[in-house]
């Protein structure tokens, strides 16, 4: 069984979130421009996948 409107985009991710989580999400995505202002994604995901 094949996807026909299935493809690959570069700049994209996903992540599973654990529901009980989802408050703290919503609230990083809220202030994600003053967060990457101390922090860039690269630096934040180095530390993700170092972690």
């Amino acid at each position: 069984m094949g996807y026909p409107n299935f493809y690959w985009q570069d700049g994209y991710e996903a992540f599973s979130v654990n529901p009980s989580e989802i408050d703290r999400v919503f609230a990083y995505h809220a202030n994600q421009y003053e967060h990457h202002r101390k922090k860039t994604f690269q630096e934040e995901y180095q530390t993700y996948l170092k972690n």
